[in-house]
């Protein structure tokens, strides 16, 4: 057994939680959510992220070289793709926020679009993740004529924004994200 200290999204505190060199990373996170559910509901899909990086469900605990003690976190969201880092895809000098869908989104969405070159969007069902070489910018002003009323910097944003990439500043007319220096 190795014991590793769990903390899942919305709950109020960390759970040492044992674990097999032969669990997968799905099972992790199921051990995670269950010991938590009086506090958390359960759900689905999520990401666990260890040592900074977003791991493949289907890898084992092994396979990723977690040891005892170590730290994971279990997110409510998915990034998907392909045994080891789930985020080896994506290049590392590219920025953005990740939105969750509804109908502001598709303004953020769109505002960024006309302010950046070359935007990528990565679909990811209940969420997309936008992504911009070396800095992203959206202002307010761009948003709400694209949503057509106004729009809160950065109350708003943060409301759909549950995670990004990048070193992220914002103020009442701008939001940015940047590579780190």
């Amino acid at each position: 057994m190795i014991p590793l200290y769990g903390f899942l999204e919305g709950d109020t505190v960390g759970i040492v939680v044992l674990a097999e060199p032969g669990d997968t990373v799905a099972e992790l996170a199921a051990k995670l959510q269950q010991a938590a559910r009086t506090r958390v509901a359960p759900r689905a899909p999520v990401t666990v992220v260890y040592a900074g990086r977003e791991l493949d469900p289907a890898c084992t605990l092994g396979q990723v070289g977690i040891e005892a003690l170590d730290r994971f976190d279990v997110r409510f969201d998915v990034t998907g793709g392909g045994c080891g880092w789930m985020m080896a895809n994506v290049d590392p000098s590219r920025v953005g926020p990740v939105l969750s869908r509804g109908p502001a989104t598709d303004a953020v969405v769109a505002a960024i679009r006309r302010l950046n070159p070359a935007v990528e969007l990565l679909e990811r069902g209940g969420y997309v993740r936008v992504l911009v070489a070396g800095r992203c910018v959206v202002t307010r002003a761009a948003i709400e004529r694209e949503l057509g009323r106004g729009f809160r910097l950065p109350a708003d944003l943060e409301t759909i924004m549950p995670s990004f990439k990048g070193r992220f500043e914002v103020s009442e007319d701008l939001a940015s994200w940047e590579l780190g220096r």
